[in-house]
């Protein structure tokens, strides 16, 4: 899910059970995101982007109920939701010589890292 707009951050900051309201780009901030109710939906993972963006990754299965309930929340925000399913696909690599790997399945010589 793609989250755009000056609010975005403060937005999805009252909806979820971490603090990423001055989350800064390339940040990648673990979260729960709840019902009204505060029962969690899904556990989720928000990475800042450059350009006012932020993407939401949600469980496949719980994506469109995250969708629906964005959509529902957002009444004055400068926010603009995006479902981002048919574009952007998500993998890790992870532990020794992850960087290395990523490299070379992209055919580049470095990857940022924070």
């Amino acid at each position: 899910i793609e989250l755009r707009g000056e609010d975005r951050l403060a937005f999805i900051n009252g909806q979820v059970t971490a603090n990423v309201k001055d989350a800064e780009p390339l940040d990648h901030i673990p979260l729960c995101f709840t019902n009204k109710v505060g029962r969690a939906i899904d556990s989720c993972v928000l990475t800042c982007l450059d350009g006012g963006r932020a993407l939401l990754v949600t469980s496949p299965s719980t994506c469109s109920a995250v969708l629906q309930l964005l959509d529902l929340l957002v009444i004055r925000e400068d926010v603009t939701i995006s479902d981002m399913r048919d574009r952007v696909a998500v993998f890790s690599v992870a532990g020794e010589g992850a960087a290395e790997a990523v490299c070379g399945i992209l055919g580049v010589d470095s990857v940022g890292e924070r």
